[in-house]
Parts: C-alpha cells; structure tokens; sequence
C-alpha cells in the first residue's frame, strides 16, 4: 500500500478549461481524517502565508508547491531573511476585503462558486492569521521560521534569476529555452518595470539573458537611472489589447461551440478540443478566422461564416466546430 499521499484538489479539467478556477481544499481534511498515512495539500500556494493557511484550513502533514514554484523557488523558506509581517498583513487583509465582498453577494442571493466558497471557509483562518501578524508587527520580533536554509534568501526576483544561473553552472545547465522560461518567471516582476520582459523572452543564450539581468540590476541598484521607452511602452499597450481582445473573441468562440453542442446533444469536445498553451500572438491564411468576430457576429460560423485558420506562433492545438454551410472548421489559437 501507499506509505503518503498528496492530493491536488482539483476536479477534471474540460475541453476549454484546464483548471476551473482556485483548488479546492475544502476536500483534503476529510481524507486526512480517514487515513493513518502522511497526507501532502497541494495547490493554492503563492506564498509562505499560504503554506500556513493550508496547513491550518486542511490539517495536512506537509504542502506541495508546482505552479506557485516557478515565480518565486523560495517559497519554503519561510519568513527567514527578513520578510516584514507588516507586507504578509496587507496580503492578508485584501484576503479579507475579497471574502467580505463575497459574504456580501451571497446574502443578496447570488450562488457562489465552489473557489468562492472554500475562500470564505477560510475566513476564520485568515482572521487568527492577521492576529498573528499584528502580534508579530507590532513586537518587532523574529517572524516564525521555516525550514532552514543554507544562506540568506534572495531579496527579489534578479537575485533568485543570479542564483539560480549559478546552480544550474555548479550542477547541471538546463537547455537554454528552459534557463530563459524559469529566470523569466522569478524576474518578471523587475523586467516589467525596467521593459525587459519581451526582450528577454526571445533570448538565445544564457549568456545574453545574464547581460540582461545585469542590466536590470544596474537599474535597480541606481535609482533614476532607468528612463521610460514611450515607443516600447506603446507596444506593450498594443500587446495586451490584443491579448485582451484574443480572450474576449476565444471566449465567444467556446460559447458558440457550446450552443452547437447542446443543440445537437452531443458531447462539446466533439465540437472543441484544448489548446495545450491558451493565447498567443496570431497570424492569419488569406482567409478569416474565428479571431476576426466582431460584438454581435456571435452567431452562425466565424467570419463571416467562411472557413479559415490561424496560427498561435506559442501554442498548439486547435479548437474545432462545424460552421453552418461550412462542414467541419478546424481553427488555431
């Protein structure tokens, strides 16, 4: 038999969706109750505050981390280094304010999601947590520890991006696309601010993503250096409308598959299948793709009603439907 079980609390995904929403924890505490084995909580984790709360809302052993992994690796080291409790409260005061807003929808008579109800469930952990906080902020005293840690823990994501480039050399270098994808994820925060990100997404080497880093950090490290690129901000603003717009024309599409599915009662994924990576800059054949519906043409087949493709040059997969007039569709995103 089984000598430890970790549980990730999500339900199956569907043909649109790979995850619907925050996992749900609710469901780990009564498996722990009904087993003699360890019992791991995974999901939902963001942060050291998050790792304590699920620890108390689940009453699991211990806590695994994926997703939460890639943007910040420090994760499990706790409050050492000198996090303040005074940055832990506001996050956990926000908590509150969106829990709060909740309890307010549901007594006007809304039906809240199962994420929304497991967030309020941990309503009462969340409030013992920002005594804790108080407590600690208000004494100026050493935060609980952690696991121990061998150093100090970097202060932001530029020296989490430096350390990590320095035991992959000392251990093992990943192929470069992955070096470039995990500096991004830990960095991203800095490369935002200093408009680095895009630049650094299309590196090629690792020595070119540590000019960049090194550039960054000379920003950092010398306030009022960095000066606003209005013609690189102009484009990031283009980026996200368009990324914004592919969302809103994604979602109409799935809509309309949807209603194809259910009146011909059959099942959706007949009609769509998952993209492996959602999003992503597109381009087009001659012809139109669902891309080009416009408020209102959420009707009949896209464009127009004329078949055509796009290509996702980041993701894969398509999404297929059948067009009135048309026969089978097999569109891109």
């Amino acid at each position: 038999g089984a000598s430890l079980l970790a549980v990730h609390a999500r339900y199956r995904g569907s043909p649109t969706h790979r995850r619907d929403g925050a996992a749900h924890l609710q469901h780990i505490n009564p498996i722990k109750k009904v087993l003699r084995i360890p019992v791991l909580a995974n999901g939902n984790v963001r942060s050291w505050e998050d790792v304590e709360a699920n620890l108390k809302s689940t009453g699991a052993d211990g806590i695994m981390s994926a997703e939460g992994m890639l943007d910040d690796p420090c994760i499990f080291a706790g409050r050492q280094g000198g996090a303040a409790p005074q940055a832990a409260l506001r996050r956990v005061d926000k908590k509150l304010r969106q829990i709060e807003e909740l309890m307010a929808k549901e007594a006007d008579g809304c039906i809240l999601s199962p994420g929304a109800l497991y967030k309020v469930s941990c309503r009462k952990a969340l409030r013992a947590e920002r005594k804790q906080l108080i407590a600690a902020a208000e004494s100026e005293g050493a935060s609980p520890s952690a696991c121990t840690v061998a150093g100090p823990v970097p202060k932001d994501g530029l020296e989490k991006a430096r350390l990590y480039l320095s035991m992959s050399r000392k251990y093992w270098m990943p192929p470069v696309s992955t070096v470039i994808f995990h500096c991004r994820r830990m960095a991203k925060a800095e490369l935002t601010n200093y408009q680095l990100l895009e630049e650094f997404s299309a590196l090629k080497s690792v020595e070119d993503g540590e000019a960049l880093l090194c550039k960054a950090e000379g920003y950092r490290d010398n306030p009022g250096s960095f000066q606003v690129d209005d013609t690189k901000a102009q484009k990031e603003r283009e980026l996200k409308a368009q990324t914004a717009y592919e969302g809103q024309c994604r979602k109409k599409y799935e809509a309309r598959m949807a209603r194809k599915a259910k009146s011909a009662g059959r099942p959706l994924s007949e009609f769509l299948k998952a993209s492996s990576t959602p999003g992503g800059i597109l381009t087009f054949t001659a012809g139109p793709s669902w891309l080009l519906e416009r408020d209102g043409d959420d009707g009949g087949g896209g464009g127009g009603g004329a078949s055509g493709a796009g290509r996702a040059s980041d993701s894969k997969g398509t999404g297929t439907g059948r067009s009135k007039g048309q026969g089978q569709e097999k569109r891109s995103w």
